[in-house]
């Protein structure tokens, strides 16, 4: 029994790590038609995905978030966000992590899909999530997301959940500070 245990904690040991790809994205400035917030920054946001050993999924390695502004409210809106299904899949969840100017969260999004996708298949979805309260603060301090394949549902019903100390891991470099809470999508306005 000791043995079989050994061998468990060197096989968990020597998994291989998740891949993380990297893009910069918009600049933080954003125009509300009267006004432009960040007008006097130079940010530009960076957008990480983060490919998980063992999830047969992976976002398009330009995914990422921006922020819109439209008939007076802001929204978080997923950009150039397709998954590629590498087996046969019945569902997916993808979830963001936004990470603000400081390296705090801000929030972690999540989107779901139901759809049937053949093994080398790709879905397009265009995800929108309401910016809680209508925050000025949140919508103009959102610098850096990270995104990653939460988990799916293979066709045959098995169902694949992304490794949570390989997301953590590849996150700490642009939020030290990350614990599994923080993966945990936040409900945002309108949503439970």
């Amino acid at each position: 029994m000791k043995a079989i245990a050994m061998a468990l904690l060197l096989v968990s040991t020597f998994t291989s790590a998740a891949e993380i790809r990297s893009r910069a994205g918009d600049e933080v400035k954003l125009s509300l038609g009267h006004l432009v917030l960040n007008e006097k920054s130079t940010l530009t946001r960076m957008h990480h995905v983060i490919e998980v050993p063992g999830i047969p999924a992976t976002l398009s390695e330009v995914a990422g978030i921006k922020t819109t502004y439209s008939s007076g409210n802001y929204s978080w809106e997923s950009v150039k966000d397709d998954i590629t299904a590498s087996d046969a899949l019945s569902a997916v969840e993808v979830r963001f992590l936004l990470i603000d100017v400081f390296g705090e969260r801000i929030a972690t999004l999540s989107a779901i899909e139901v759809a049937d996708m053949a093994a080398g298949g790709q879905l397009y979805p265009n995800w929108r999530w309401n910016v809680p309260f209508n925050s000025e603060n949140d919508a103009k301090s959102m610098l850096t997301t990270v995104g990653w394949v939460a988990q799916v549902r293979k066709s045959n019903g098995t169902v694949a959940k992304a490794n949570e100390a390989q997301v953590l891991q590849a996150i700490k470099p642009y939020m030290p500070g990350v614990k599994a809470a923080d993966l945990v999508p936040t409900p945002v306005d309108g949503e439970k």
